[in-house]
C-alpha cells in the first residue's frame, strides 16, 4: 500500500483513459510547484512526485513487483496508456516534498518493538529528540487497527490511521488516540528512517514531451462582452442537462455498450478542447457532474450549446446508437427547436 501524502487534494476522480500523463504533470508543475500524482487500479497503484522543475521520484506497487525512480515513472506512463487508473492530484508543502518523495525508500532502524518493553508515547518523544526523519509503524494487538506517525527532522508532521481508512491527518488528535489504544490493548512498533541528503540527489531527469509554443498573433479589438443574463443561464443549463440526461440513459440502457458514460464523455470533451477551450477540465469554466451543469456565464451561449451537441452526436455515431438516440430525443428537439436551429 502506498501512503498518500498530507497535502491539499486538488483533483480527484480523473482517469488515465482520457489523460495525457506527461502533459498533466507539466500542467501541475506550473500550477502547483510541488505536488504528486496518485494512480490506483485494481492491479496496481503508484505515485509521481514533482517540483516546478522536474520529477523527484516515483513509486509503483503491484502484487508482482515494487519499483521506484525513473523505472517507475516509465512503467506508470506506459501502464496508464494500457489500462485504466483512477487519478488524484495533491499539492504538497515544499518543506516536506522530499520527505514524501523518498518515503518508499525508508529503512528499518528498530523492528519488532512491543508494549511489553516499550511505551509508544515514550518512543515518540525519543524519536523527536533524535530528530527522526521517517515514521513509526504501529499495529494494535487483538484487533485489525493500525497507524503510522510521520516525523520530519524530529517534528511530527501527521499520521495515517486505520479508523480513518488511511486518510492522512496532520492533527495531534490522531497519534494521541493511537497511544491510548496501545496502552489499553497493547501493540507492536517498527521505526523506519528516511535518508534525505542536504543536497537532494534528484533522479535522472525525465524528459516530458513539451508542447510547441503557439504562434503569437495580434487580435483585433473585441467588442465589450455583454453582462450575462441569470435567467438565460438557468434556461441554458436546463436545456443541456436534459440532453445529457437522455444521452446518459440511452447509453446505460444499451447492454452492448460496456464503456462508462462519464469516462467516454470526458474523453470526448478533451478531444474538443482545441476548438472549445472551456471544455478543458483544468480551466474550471465548465463541469458536468451528478446530472448538473455548472459553467462560466461569460461563455457564449451558442458556443456552449454547440460544443455539447457536437460532442454528443459524435459519441452517438461512434457508439453506433445515432438512430436510436435521435428517435429518443424527439420530444426534447421539439421543445428546443428554436435553440437547435442556431447550432444544429
Amino acid at each position: 500500500m502506498i501512503l498518500l501524502p498530507i497535502g491539499q487534494k486538488i483533483q480527484e476522480n480523473l482517469n488515465t483513459y482520457y489523460l495525457n500523463i506527461e502533459k498533466l504533470i507539466e500542467h501541475y508543475q506550473g500550477e502547483l510547484g510541488t505536488g504528486s500524482v496518485y494512480f490506483q487500479s485494481v492491479r496496481a497503484e503508484g505515485a509521481i512526485y514533482f517540483d516546478k522543475d522536474e520529477i523527484l521520484n516515483a513509486i509503483l506497487e503491484s502484487k508482482e513487483e515494487k519499483i521506484d525512480g525513473l523505472n517507475a515513472v516509465n512503467h506508470l506512463i506506459k501502464l496508464a496508456s494500457e489500462q485504466n487508473f483512477a487519478v488524484k492530484i495533491y499539492q504538497l508543502d515544499p518543506e516536506h516534498i522530499y520527505f514524501w518523495a523518498n518515503l518508499a525508500n525508508a529503512k528499518d532502524i528498530y523492528k519488532g518493538l512491543s508494549t511489553e518493553f516499550t511505551d509508544l508515547e515514550g518512543l515518540i518523544k525519543k524519536m523527536s529528540s533524535e530528530n527522526l526523519t521517517g515514521y513509526i509503524d504501529v499495529l494494535i494487538s487483538k484487533s485489525n487497527e493500525s497507524g503510522f506517525v510521520f516525523f520530519n527532522s524530529g517534528q511530527i508532521i501527521g499520521g495515517s490511521y486505520s479508523w480513518k481508512k488511511g486518510e492522512l491527518d496532520d492533527s495531534a488528535t490522531g497519534w494521541k488516540k493511537l497511544v491510548e489504544k496501545t496502552k489499553s490493548s497493547g501493540g507492536t512498533f517498527n521505526v523506519r528512517s528516511i535518508n534525505i541528503p542536504n543536497k537532494i540527489q534528484k533522479m535522472e531527469k525525465v524528459e516530458l514531451k513539451k508542447a510547441k509554443p503557439a504562434a503569437v498573433t495580434v487580435a483585433e479589438p473585441r467588442p465589450k462582452t455583454p453582462e450575462p443574463n441569470p435567467a438565460a443561464t438557468v434556461a441554458l443549463s436546463m436545456q443541456l442537462e436534459g440532453l445529457l440526461d437522455i444521452f446518459e440513459r440511452t447509453i446505460k440502457s444499451n447492454k452492448k455498450i460496456k464503456k462508462d458514460f462519464d469516462t467516454v464523455l470526458k474523453k470526448k470533451f478533451l478531444e474538443k478542447v482545441e476548438k472549445y477551450p472551456f471544455l478543458d477540465p483544468f480551466s474550471g469554466d465548465f463541469k458536468y457532474s451528478n446530472k448538473k451543469i455548472t459553467f462560466n456565464a461569460k461563455i457564449p451561449e451558442q458556443s456552449l450549446s454547440g460544443a455539447i451537441y457536437e460532442s454528443i452526436m459524435e459519441l452517438a455515431k461512434e457508439l453506433e446508437i445515432s438512430d436510436h438516440f435521435l428517435s429518443t430525443i424527439k420530444p426534447w428537439s421539439q421543445k428546443y427547436s428554436i435553440e437547435l436551429s442556431n447550432y444544429a
